[in-house]
C-alpha cells in the first residue's frame, strides 16, 4: 500500500516555489516548518495507537492523514486531533524558553508562528482540529 499520495504535485510544487521565492524574511519557510510539526503530532499520536505508519495525502490544500477504514475511541479521536495543536504549543514553549537564554527576531517569529498555527487548527470549522475535538468529545458524552 502507498503511504504518500500527492494530489496536483505540478500545481503544489509550483504555488510552493512561487511562496518561498517571494519570501524575504523567511516566514512562509517557518509557517511550512510548523504545519510539517503539527502534522509530525497527529502522525507519531496514530502510530502510537496503531503501530503502524498512516498512509498521507498532500494536495495544495494542505497535508492530512488518510482515516477512512480506521476506527478509534472518542478518547484516541481527541488526542488524534489535540495532538497537532499540543505539538505546536509545545515547540512554540520550547523556543520562548531557549530564548530567555538566547533572545532573536526569528526565534520570536518561529515562536509565534508555531502558537498562530495551533490556535488557528483549533477552530472548530470544516476539516480543522477543533471541529474533530468537539465531535470527539460530543460522542464521548453520547
Amino acid at each position: 500500500m502507498k503511504r504518500l499520495k500527492i494530489s496536483q504535485p505540478v500545481l503544489l510544487l509550483a504555488g510552493l516555489v512561487l511562496l518561498l521565492l517571494r519570501d524575504p524574511l523567511g516566514l512562509v519557510r517557518m509557517a511550512l516548518v510548523a504545519s510539517l510539526l503539527h502534522e509530525a503530532g497527529h502522525i507519531a499520536v496514530f502510530r502510537l495507537y496503531k503501530g503502524r505508519w498512516p498512509v498521507l495525502r498532500i494536495s495544495a490544500r494542505g497535508i492530512g492523514m488518510e482515516l477512512w477504514g480506521e476506527w478509534f475511541t472518542p478518547s484516541q479521536q481527541l488526542w488524534l486531533a489535540a495532538a497537532g495543536p499540543l505539538a505546536n504549543f509545545v515547540v512554540s514553549g520550547l523556543v520562548l524558553l531557549w530564548l530567555g537564554h538566547r533572545a532573536s527576531y526569528a526565534g520570536y517569529f518561529f515562536a509565534s508562528t508555531n502558537l498562530c498555527v495551533g490556535l488557528f487548527n483549533l477552530l472548530p470549522l470544516g476539516p480543522l482540529d477543533g471541529r474533530r475535538i468537539l465531535q470527539a468529545l460530543r460522542q464521548g458524552r453520547g
